[in-house]
């Protein structure tokens, strides 16, 4: 089990580093753009809303396996080429989908404890869990 969620952190760690690469520097996520990520964007789809000012979403991969499936989302800040935060969205059949919102790998350490903190459930089993996601975001890596 430990092996798995240290391979999984390792993981995001390089997508957020991957963030960075030969792009001009940017400011790290902030508290409200993942708080963007983690609620208000569920939120704006489910009323239909507008797009946050100043923000655009694009589609990043969408990976499946077998009845559970992550949708990778890049939010940008507007006039900025390298994306603010990864939006996760976890679905499976009989649950309401999870929105994660990775930060960047600059960001503040209090994030990323609430993005780990957030990758906990109390209805799945954690070890399959961790497993897909590690997957999920290795495929979506790949196809890069």
């Amino acid at each position: 089990m430990k092996k798995i969620i240290l391979a999984f952190f390792l993981i995001l760690s390089i997508i957020a580093n991957a963030q960075q690469q030969k792009q001009e520097p940017q400011q790290p996520t902030t508290e409200e753009e993942y708080n963007f990520g983690f609620t208000g964007y569920k939120l704006q789809l489910q009323m239909k809303l507008p797009m946050k000012k100043g923000y655009t979403i694009t589609d990043l991969e969408t990976v499946e396996r077998g009845e559970r499936k992550c949708v990778f989302k890049s939010l940008f800040r507007d006039k900025e080429k390298q994306p603010c935060a990864l939006i996760m969205i976890y679905d499976r059949p009989r649950v309401n989908p999870e929105y994660f919102c990775i930060p960047s790998s600059d960001a503040p350490a209090d994030l990323w404890d609430k993005f780990f903190s957030s990758l906990k459930s109390d209805v799945e089993n954690e070890q399959e869990r961790f497993k897909f996601f590690t997957y999920a975001i290795a495929t979506a890596l790949m196809k890069k």
